[in-house]
């Protein structure tokens, strides 16, 4: 049984992506605690699997209200519930909203899903939350991303680990395929006037190319894994798996254009969704306070169509600058994806409406203290100034009028309040509106879709892409047994440069009988158990069951390749994100509590776990591990460390 709910400051639902059985259980409850349906909502499922969101409401608002009054009142929000009956529930809060996800797995994953949901729906909606519930399409494309992901996370090594998985290949088609990319990626920042262009090939789950144009806003590697999961969400559409009619629950669906790739003849239609999930999108009836420009509901439909999928999205950075971007990802052959992704020209807007909500947002949670307060106003203030600047040049006048008075209004509540100390002057709620619309009237911004056209027209037919035929061999090295040769008893392993976040693992059929029985399992819970104790402060592990010996070494170096300790962290580590990066990256913040006041750029985080037989004394296993990391290190990262891992 899975759940995940989002619940705005009135306790209304945003959000719900559940599966079948969350909906049996909460029927269940309404019928023993006698709650009643609302005759003027919208019903989430079909038949007798419907579920009423007033009855959700009900059932969930005495908890979601305790939760905010231990928030507001001690500072002590909960961070999970356990039930008599196995279930348990975990929240976070994100943008003002309460974020919930129930289910009966451990409290960890929970954890995981939880704020893997909130990276998508920052990469989709931005600071704007409030979104998911006036735009189904965005609430449907998080269902879909989140059911990918699960799939992903459970079968695939980079996403278990989080990091990326960049392939080799021969220096010659290398250059070949970077000079190609730049050549499009030129021609369409061009046809496009974008601000940037990424152009990146990808082969399954792995990255196999990237090129990006001068002065373009880098890509972290939650941005590539963010993209991998849109390229196997068309491939997960495109094989069949979302003609469910699950996915039509409450009315949701609507028809959209076709999406196919390059070479291949299948339609693929991105509004579908797993048999065991669906959710709901309530539509707003909030008045529009601007009646300029298209929704973002309209502007979904029509970015979905022709040779690709092009998705509006926000990009969100390490300093939580959010960018909007416009993805187009086009299919060459199964498997491998070409994917560009453009700056729009109205970047520097969007930009600072987004910031100026997420500093309205926190403003408007804020606990009021004048000597506080005063610094975060001037920040404000000044951030108004060049949103107002920007509307102006961009001719904007009735948005900039609106915020104009909004802001003033706002101004002069303040500035009584700092006479007076009466908090009720400070009224936040009408620049949060006032931002959330701008920006909205912004996000509705798209792609020329003729020039896209052409632009694609023209690349499709390019001699590049006959690098990719079948027949043809790009001399892949994803298989590192070569590693695993020099090294008798190794059996598996993964490395990971967690600067860059880049995993060296070799390839693994796990169906094959000739595998030492090595299994999926075996590596799954080997990166659990390391995760677990790393959480508890243990940074070099070795352990053991009937047929392997473990380890795992998480250690720190300076740019001279020479390993350095760090400062010994307090436990608990309250406030820490979920081990990966997906969820907020939890090796940085290791980094800085570990070398409080040396820059994160001048210290190496470097991870690795190693399965040997269970034959292999431990003393060989460390010495292993350590000669691994240097070999793996001269080859990746150009550099000979000598890693002291114990």
């Amino acid at each position: 049984m899975r759940g995940t709910l989002v619940f705005d400051h009135l306790n209304d639902i945003v959000y719900l992506n559940c599966c079948s059985k969350f909906v049996q259980h909460v029927a269940r409850l309404a019928t023993a605690q006698g709650l009643v349906a609302s005759e003027h909502s919208t019903p989430h499922g079909r038949g007798n699997k419907q579920i009423d969101p007033n009855i959700l409401v009900q059932l969930f608002s005495p908890l979601v209200t305790s939760q905010r009054f231990m928030r507001e009142q001690f500072g002590n929000p909960y961070n999970s519930v356990q039930c008599e009956d196995g279930t348990n529930i975990v929240f976070q809060e994100f943008m003002g909203f309460l974020f919930m996800r129930i289910g009966s797995e451990e409290i960890a994953y929970l954890r995981r899903a939880l704020g893997i949901t909130i990276t998508f729906v920052s990469f989709l909606c931005g600071p704007d939350v409030a979104l998911l519930k006036s735009s189904p399409e965005q609430a449907e494309l998080v269902d879909n991303l989140l059911t990918t992901w699960g799939k992903l996370y459970t079968s695939d090594q980079s996403f278990m680990i989080e990091a990326v998985e960049q392939l080799n290949v021969n220096p010659q088609i290398n250059a070949t395929l970077i000079k190609s990319l730049r050549d499009f990626s030129t021609k369409l920042q061009n046809q496009l006037g974008s601000n940037s262009v990424h152009a990146l090939i990808f082969m399954e789950t792995k990255l196999l190319s990237w090129y990006s144009t001068r002065g373009a806003i880098q890509l972290g590697s939650v941005d590539i894994l963010f993209l991998t999961l849109l390229c196997q969400k068309i491939c997960s559409a495109s094989s069949g798996s979302g003609n469910s009619d699950a996915g039509q629950a409450g009315g949701r669906r609507r028809t959209r254009g076709n999406v196919s790739g390059s070479t291949a003849s299948d339609s693929v239609d991105l509004g579908t969704s797993s048999s065991e999930t669906g959710s709901i999108g309530f539509h707003s009836s909030r008045e529009n306070l601007f009646d300029e420009g298209s929704s973002a509901d309209d502007e979904q439909e029509e970015l979905i169509s022709g040779d690709g999928s092009s998705f509006l999205k926000i990009l969100k950075s390490d300093q939580s600058v959010y960018v909007p971007q416009i993805v187009h990802i086009s299919v060459i052959q199964h498997g491998i994806y070409a994917v560009f992704v453009c700056e729009p020209s109205s970047s520097p807007t969007t930009t600072a409406l987004c910031t100026a909500l997420q500093m309205a947002v926190e403003f408007h949670g804020k606990y009021r203290e004048p000597l506080t307060d005063k610094p975060i106003f001037d920040q404000m203030e000044g951030l108004n100034k060049k949103i107002l600047d920007l509307l102006k040049k961009q001719k904007n006048l009735h948005i900039r009028a609106e915020v104009s008075s909004r802001w003033d209004r706002f101004r002069s509540g303040f500035q009584q309040y700092l006479k007076t100390k009466d908090q009720l002057t400070v009224q936040t709620t009408p620049m949060v509106d006032v931002y959330r619309e701008a920006f909205r009237n912004y996000y509705s911004w798209g792609v020329d879709k003729g020039k896209l056209g052409q632009f694609w027209d023209g690349v499709k037919t390019n001699d590049f892409w006959s690098l990719f035929s079948t027949s043809f061999n790009l001399d892949v090295r994803n298989n590192l047994s070569k590693y695993l040769e020099d090294f008798p008893g190794l059996v598996h392993f993964v490395y990971v440069d967690r600067n860059r976040h880049i995993v060296t693992t070799p390839s693994f059929d796990y169906r094959r009988d000739d595998s030492v029985k090595l299994t999926k399992t075996k590596i799954w819970g080997m990166v659990k158990f390391a995760r677990e104790h790393m959480q508890q402060g243990h940074f070099s592990l070795m352990w053991k069951d009937t047929a392997f010996n473990y380890a795992y070494f998480l250690w720190f170096e300076d740019m001279t390749a020479t390993p350095i300790r760090g400062k010994q962290l307090a436990m608990p580590w309250e406030g820490y994100p979920m081990p990966g990066i997906l969820c907020g990256d939890f090796y940085k913040r290791v980094v800085l509590d570990c070398f409080p006041g040396t820059p994160s750029s001048k210290i190496r985080c470097l991870e690795l776990f190693c399965i040997h037989l269970g034959l292999v004394t431990s003393s060989c296993v460390l010495e292993h591990s350590k000669r691994l990391a240097t070999n793996i290190s001269d080859e990746v990262a150009g550099n000979n460390p000598a890693a002291d891992l114990l």
